[in-house]
């Protein structure tokens, strides 16, 4: 056998998994979470099941990532952009679910758990250059191509839902949205992640597709694009925001809403704030959606 046939057949060495920095993410998402306890002690028998639901998911993850980062590895960037886009979506909308199955402060505290989950995650991978138990499940997660670089695109995403859930539960409840509040909270939270998500995935491939004219604000973003995202978000305001959906709204809210939102998630998917727009767009679309439900309300 030839020295070359040798070279080939060798694999580049793997570097080893640090348990200590595994145990540093996990001890931390477990030690989060029953924060909630210090807005409202009655939350206890929710946090002990959201603790449980969070151990299970993170061996889910562990298993399907690493499963997943075997077949995805040798694949380039536009290969998993949808599915990595698909990611963020579902992961937005599980939030919705604990809304429901918790309460909104509950569901904040988990996020919070996440969010230092995959940022804690980002400076052992990426500054201090080691791999954890969880590092396959986040690199199959959309970073196959790009070792130790900042993988900003869910972790944006993520600190969004964060800021837009604390934020529409505040006023909410501050507000004295009550006999609809966590119900409603589901609703205008859902129709956030989906404007956000959907719309830009309509903008993405319309732009990439038929986006000949260029906007004057932005010229990496296209008219085509830009007004795919906004009929995306329409539609669905119109489907979340319906009268038999949210039952205070009138119909001239109801689609005044539903055009503020598609709007809202269109114009700021469009524009350059020097910040990932995974990021703006989910937050300031939630803040005005957010903001808008509290007129109408009061």
């Amino acid at each position: 056998m030839s020295s070359n046939s040798i070279v080939k057949s060798e694999k580049p060495p793997q570097a080893p998994r640090s348990l200590i920095w595994t145990i540093i993410l996990y001890v931390g998402v477990v030690l989060i979470i029953p924060c909630v306890l210090f807005i409202d002690l009655s939350y206890l028998q929710d946090v002990i099941l959201s603790l449980v639901i969070i151990n299970v998911l993170l061996v889910v993850l562990l298993y399907i990532g690493m499963k997943r980062h075997q077949q995805v590895k040798d694949k380039d960037r536009s290969v998993t952009t949808f599915s990595r886009k698909m990611f963020n979506i579902i992961a937005g909308l599980l939030f919705a679910f604990f809304i429901w199955i918790f309460n909104p402060w509950v569901a904040f505290f988990i996020l919070l758990g996440v969010d230092y989950a995959f940022g804690i995650h980002e400076f052992i991978y990426v500054v201090l250059k080691k791999k954890i138990y969880f590092t396959d499940a986040f690199i199959a997660l959309g970073r196959q191509t790009e070792p130790h670089k900042p993988y900003l695109a869910s972790i944006m995403a993520l600190f969004a839902f964060t800021i837009t859930l604390g934020f529409q539960t505040s006023i909410f409840q501050y507000f004295g949205i009550l006999q609809l509040y966590q119900y409603s909270l589901i609703i205008i939270y859902t129709a956030t992640v989906l404007i956000w998500g959907i719309g830009d995935t309509a903008a993405y491939f319309a732009g990439t597709r038929y986006g000949n004219h260029k906007l004057p604000w932005n010229k990496k973003k296209s008219w085509e694009g830009f007004f795919a995202n906004m009929a995306v978000g329409i539609g669905l305001g119109i489907l979340f925001f319906a009268p038999f959906m949210l039952p205070f709204l009138t119909t001239m809210w109801w689609i005044l809403l539903a055009l503020i939102g598609g709007l809202a998630g269109a114009f700021f998917e469009s524009i350059n704030l020097q910040l990932d727009d995974n990021f703006v767009t989910p937050v300031f679309t939630g803040l005005i959606l957010g903001l808008v439900i509290v007129i109408v309300f009061v």
